[in-house]
C-alpha cells in the first residue's frame, strides 16, 4: 500500500491555488495505485436463484418446444407441457429455498449496513439511477448530457440576480479575496423532491459535492462558528434547527402549550405556518457577511467565510455526463459544511422584525407564528401586521414568502364565528382544518385524530416488511426483528409524543 508523501515544499509555494493542486495530485495518485478499481462496464445483476437445475430443465424445456415445433404431435406436445411444468416447478421450488436462506441470513451479527440493504431489497426498494427526461418549455430534452445542462440553467436562474427585484439588486456589494480556485468549483448531483414532476428541473434539489479538503477546513471554521455564536447568544433562542441540545419537540412543544392555554382562557388562536422559497439556493450572502460583521467578528474566520462565498461554480453530474460550468451567483451551496449555520444565521434574525403581541418560531426555514386573543378581529390586525413586517424584510433580503402557504385558525368555542382574512401581496392565505408541521398533523381542535389515522396508516405500512421477513420454522432472528422494529415503527411512535398528553394518558 502507497501512502501519500505530502512534502513541506508542495505547500511552500507563494500560490495557493498551486499548493492545493500539489496536494490533491499526490493524493490522487496515492488512491490510483493503491485502491482498486472496478469495470466501466454496467454489473449484470444475475436471479439468486438460478441454479444448474434451473439451467437443465430450462434446456430440458427448450429441447421438448423445438421438437414440438417440427413434429407437432400429441405426444410430442404431452411431452413439451410436462417438461415446462416440471421447469416452473423447479424455479418455484428454487426461488422458495432462495428466499429463505436470504432472509435466514439477517442476524443479530449482520451489520446495520448489510441489514437495512437486504430489507430494502425484501421491500422491493433498489438504489438505482434513470437519465429523466425533461421539459423546459416546450423542448423535450433526453440525452444526458442536454438533461445535465438543462438543470444546470435552471439552477444558475434560480440563484442568479434576475430573482431578486429591482431595489434588492442596488444595495448587493461584492468583495475579491485570496482563495483556491478548486474550492469555488461544486459537482451538483439533482435529488429530485419526493412526490414531484421528475420532468421539470426545478422539482429537483442541488445538492452540492465540494473538495473534501474544503471540507475538512469547513468542519474546523463551523466548530469555531458555532461557538462563538452560542457564546455570544447571536442566534434567537426560538430557532431550533441543527442546535446542540435542540430539536423539533423545542417548536411543537411550544405550539401545542400555545394552543392549549387559548382554549383553557376561551381564546381564539391563528396560526400561519411559512416556507421559505428556495431559501438556500436565494440566501443573500452580502445579509449573511453583515450579520456577522454585525455580531462583531473579525479576522481570518470572517475572511474565510467571505472567500467561502466569494465566485462559486458549479457543474451538475448526471450518471457519467457533466454540463457546462454556471455561476452561481447567490445563495449557498446545498450540501456543504457551512450553509446550513450561514441559512441560519441569517434567515434567524427575521424573529427580531416579529411584534411583542406576535409569538414565532423557527426550524431553519420552517416558519411559524401565532396570536391569541378573544375578538378576532384583533387577532387579524395583529397577524396582517406581522406578516407585512415578514414580507418587508424578506423582499429586503432576498427571500420570498408565497401566499399558497396555509394557516389555521384553532377555536374549540361551539358559537359561529368568521375565519379570518390574512392577505399577502393582496394575495389571501387559504385556512385549513389540518396542517403538519415539522412531521406532526394540528387539526384546529386539537384533537390529533388526523395524526394518528396517519401514523396508523404509516406503520402498518412499515409492519409489511416484518411480515415479509417473519416465518414460524425460518427467517430472521429475535434481534434483527427488534432492530427493524424499533427503527421503521417504534420511532415513528415515539415522535411527537410530548404533544399527545390527553391521548397518551
Amino acid at each position: 500500500m502507497q501512502l501519500a508523501d505530502i512534502a513541506k515544499s508542495m505547500v511552500s509555494t507563494a500560490d495557493i491555488t498551486e499548493a492545493i493542486q500539489n496536494v490533491v495530485n499526490c493524493l490522487i495518485n496515492a488512491a490510483n495505485n493503491t485502491i482498486p478499481k472496478c469495470s466501466p462496464r454496467l454489473r449484470k445483476f444475475r436471479r439468486p436463484w438460478w441454479n444448474e437445475a434451473c439451467r437443465d430443465s430450462r434446456r430440458e424445456e427448450k429441447k421438448r418446444w423445438n421438437i414440438f415445433r417440427r413434429y407437432p404431435t400429441t405426444e410430442n406436445h404431452v411431452a413439451f407441457k410436462r417438461a415446462k411444468a416440471l421447469a416452473r416447478r423447479i424455479r418455484r421450488r428454487s426461488q422458495r429455498e432462495s428466499w429463505i436462506k436470504f432472509v435466514s441470513s439477517i442476524t443479530s451479527s449482520t451489520s446495520s449496513k448489510q441489514l437495512w440493504k437486504r430489507v430494502k431489497a425484501a421491500n422491493g426498494i433498489y438504489h438505482e439511477f434513470s437519465f429523466p427526461v425533461l421539459n423546459a418549455g416546450n423542448v423535450t430534452h433526453s440525452d444526458p448530457l442536454d438533461i445535465a445542462n438543462t438543470l444546470g440553467h435552471a439552477f444558475a436562474q434560480i440563484s442568479a440576480t434576475d430573482s431578486y427585484s429591482p431595489d434588492f439588486v442596488a444595495i448587493k456589494i461584492w468583495t475579491e479575496q485570496k482563495y483556491p480556485s478548486q474550492w469555488h468549483e461544486d459537482t451538483v448531483i439533482p435529488i429530485l423532491k419526493p412526490g414531484k414532476d421528475p420532468s421539470n428541473p426545478l422539482h429537483y434539489r442541488p445538492i452540492a459535492l465540494t473538495s473534501c479538503l474544503c471540507k475538512t477546513f469547513e468542519r474546523m471554521a463551523n466548530a469555531r462558528l458555532i461557538f462563538e455564536l452560542e457564546k455570544q447568544g447571536c442566534i434567537p433562542p426560538l430557532q431550533s434547527g441543527f442546535r446542540r441540545g435542540r430539536s423539533t419537540f423545542d417548536n411543537l412543544v411550544l405550539l401545542e402549550t400555545q394552543i392549549r392555554n387559548a382554549f383553557v382562557r376561551r381564546n381564539h388562536l391563528v396560526s400561519i405556518f411559512f416556507d421559505i422559497e428556495k431559501a438556500y439556493d436565494r440566501a443573500w450572502r452580502y445579509g449573511i457577511l453583515s450579520t456577522l460583521f454585525n455580531f462583531c467578528f473579525r479576522g481570518n474566520l470572517r475572511t474565510f467565510l467571505k472567500n467561502f462565498l466569494s465566485y462559486r461554480t458549479f457543474r451538475v453530474r448526471v450518471g457519467n455526463f457533466y454540463s457546462n460550468h454556471f455561476i452561481q451567483a447567490e445563495g449557498v451551496p446545498q450540501g456543504s459544511v457551512l450553509s446550513v449555520t450561514f441559512f441560519i444565521i441569517h434567515l434567524s434574525q427575521i424573529l427580531n422584525f416579529l411584534p411583542s403581541y406576535v409569538h414565532g418560531s423557527l426550524y431553519v426555514d420552517d416558519l411559524q407564528i401565532s396570536s391569541q386573543g378573544s375578538n378576532m378581529n384583533t387577532i387579524e390586525r395583529q397577524i396582517q401586521n406581522a406578516v407585512n413586517q415578514l414580507v418587508a424584510w424578506c423582499d429586503k433580503n432576498g427571500h420570498t414568502i408565497s401566499a399558497e402557504k396555509s394557516r389555521v385558525h384553532f377555536c374549540r368555542k361551539r358559537n359561529i364565528h368568521l375565519d379570518p382574512n390574512i392577505q399577502i401581496r393582496n394575495a389571501p392565505i387559504p385556512v385549513v382544518n389540518e396542517i403538519r408541521f415539522l412531521g406532526v398533523i394540528f387539526d384546529r381542535k386539537l384533537t390529533f385524530l388526523p395524526h394518528i389515522l396517519h401514523l396508523r396508516k404509516k406503520c402498518e405500512r412499515s409492519l409489511n416488511i416484518l411480515k415479509v421477513l417473519s416465518r414460524t420454522s425460518w427467517g430472521a432472528d429475535r434481534t434483527s426483528f427488534l432492530r427493524i422494529y424499533q427503527a421503521v415503527i417504534l420511532s415513528n411512535i415515539d415522535y411527537g409524543c410530548m404533544v399527545l398528553p390527553v391521548l397518551l394518558s
